[in-house]
């Protein structure tokens, strides 16, 4: 799409709401404050079968998405007060963002090197739900213990960036996103 055709169309605002589904009665994980970021080359953001990034590795481990915003020049989600905004997002862009899987050694929630779509081939936002376009991905910094009981994950170890290495230091996709719900408007 031409920066004209591009110029032609009304600013759109889109509002992502990522759901945590997971269940009280199970392992209950808490989603930690994330980073996003709209840009039009998704796949440098998070990039499977590459070494984690200082930030995604704090951000994966113990939850802080700071150093993660820094690193993709992008702005942190569910912050209080002082939160950054985020950024225009024009056609032919795209939204990542990651977010700590509380219940894990270095476990995150993030689109595919792609990243979602939010715009189609005519420039018209797309909407609806896109959990189907996130995975749970493993940063590869830390050894992986059993879900919710390893005594180096977030809610139990003595402090940050507790834990062994991880003998695979990849980052790698471990499946879908169970667990949530990604949902996009537009307005």
């Amino acid at each position: 799409m031409s920066e004209d055709e591009m110029e032609e169309h009304e600013p759109v605002t889109f509002v992502v709401t990522i759901e945590n589904l997971t269940d009280t009665t199970d392992l209950a994980s808490p989603l930690a404050p994330g980073a996003a970021v709209v840009t039009d080359d998704a796949g440098a953001i998070i990039s499977e079968g590459a070494a984690a990034s200082p930030g995604l590795e704090a951000l994966a481990e113990d939850g802080p998405p700071g150093g993660f915003v820094i690193e993709i020049d992008g702005v942190v989600f569910a912050v209080p007060a002082d939160a950054t905004e985020a950024g225009p997002a024009l056609p032919g862009y795209k939204l990542t963002f990651a977010t700590m899987y509380v219940q894990s050694n270095d476990w995150f929630f993030a689109p595919g090197a792609d990243g979602i779509e939010l715009f189609d081939a005519d420039g018209e936002p797309l909407v609806g739900d896109v959990t189907s376009s996130v995975y749970l991905w493993d940063a590869g910094t830390e050894a992986d213990q059993t879900s919710g009981e390893g005594a180096d994950q977030a809610p139990r170890q003595s402090g940050p960036n507790t834990g062994d290495d991880d003998a695979d230091n990849m980052i790698r996709i471990l499946g879908a996103a169970d667990g949530i719900r990604v949902m996009v408007s537009a307005s």
